[in-house]
């Protein structure tokens, strides 16, 4: 709806929100807000029980925003939103051991270093810690074991779980159905 009170020109546009009631009791509300000066901008805010994350996109393409949302992958959405990324300790330990392993089969390293650096890494896995600093820790805690392979270990990060699990659980029906229903503007 467009007005005008004197010079003022006035027009109304209402975000869109969704309010998404989810197993468990989760709870999400997804808002959808056009621009008023950019027929192909807008912003997504996400809010509820998986976090709360929101971005401006200036131009989400001439197919609509629906269409647009609907082509967001996971990495690209989480990077966007400002999802924070989240300590891997077994991928992390994963890249080690696996550094090992090259590194004996090429003979760069002895059997018995090895051992010992396989076996140090699997007591630090063992922990189940979530933390970058604490892994850090307990790996120059042990750094003999692993002097002959690094200097400072690859840390792995991911996104974290719990907008992996919004994305998969929640985002992808949610806008699979807007699409379905054929819904492509604000």
């Amino acid at each position: 709806m467009q007005y005008q009170i004197g010079e003022l020109k006035i027009e109304e546009r209402r975000p869109i929100t969704y309010r998404i009631e989810c197993p468990y009791g989760n709870l999400v509300r997804i808002t959808i807000e056009p621009d008023p000066n950019n027929d192909t901008g807008g912003n997504l805010t996400i809010a509820g029980d998986y976090g709360d994350y929101s971005n401006y996109w200036g131009a989400m393409g001439t197919g609509g925003v629906i269409p647009f949302l609907k082509s967001l992958n996971m990495d690209y959405m989480a990077g966007k939103l400002g999802v924070e990324k989240k300590f891997d300790l077994e991928a992390t330990c994963l890249g080690i051991k696996n550094l090992i392993i090259e590194q004996r089969r090429t003979n760069y390293v002895t059997g018995e270093q090895a051992r010992s650096a396989f076996d140090e890494i699997e007591s630090i896995e063992s922990e189940r810690m979530d933390s970058k600093d604490a892994f850090c820790y307990m790996f120059w805690s042990a750094h003999s074991a692993f002097e002959p392979f690094m200097d400072s270990p690859d840390l792995v990060e991911d996104i974290h779980p719990r907008f992996k699990t919004f994305f998969s659980q929640v985002w992808q029906p949610f806008i699979n159905d807007l699409a379905a229903r054929e819904l492509t503007t604000f």
